[in-house]
């Protein structure tokens, strides 16, 4: 792990490392209620899902604060965060388990109940990948002609594979 200030930022800084497998599993379409004791704590839900599940996220009741959710995919990346309010509809782009940090405000006190559901809204087929085949161990050369461009690679492999 790396922490490094942003541009010549300076000055103190903390974080907390959570473990995920201790996250509470939840059943779709079940209602989900609990405390964070001091109002800035994190508690973590998981379910599992299929790549083209469709999702919502329900807030159905707060005691007080203004907590925030974020949603993590099965490879730790970030497929929703916002203020705790319904969602729009999330499509998940990958099949295995998705983990729910329900989050207090870091200047938050006193206890903060909530009750939250994870409705399943359907199933979309997703897309295959595309982008221009990778050859692996050959050099691959691009240019990036305008802010914001990408260039969209693909690859297959056969079996389990570490790749650099």
């Amino acid at each position: 792990m790396i922490v490094d200030g942003y541009l010549d930022a300076t000055g103190p800084y903390s974080f907390r490392l959570l473990d995920v497998a201790t996250a509470t599993p939840i059943t779709l379409g079940d209602p989900v209620s609990g405390t964070l004791p001091s109002g800035n704590d994190t508690a973590l839900y998981r379910f599992d899902a299929q790549a083209g599940d469709q999702v919502l996220l329900n807030r159905q009741a707060l005691s007080a604060g203004s907590p925030y959710w974020r949603l993590i995919d099965p490879y730790g990346g970030q497929v929703y965060a916002n203020s705790f309010a319904d969602s729009s509809t999330l499509t998940l782009p990958l099949t295995g388990t998705y983990t729910l940090l329900f989050e207090g405000q870091i200047d938050a006190n006193g206890a903060l109940q909530y009750t939250f559901n994870v409705t399943s809204e359907g199933h979309v087929d997703l897309p295959a990948p595309t982008g221009t085949p990778l050859v692996l161990g050959a050099t691959t050369t691009g240019t990036i002609d305008t802010a914001g461009e990408e260039d969209n690679y693909v690859f297959d492999i056969t079996q389990p594979t570490q790749l650099l």
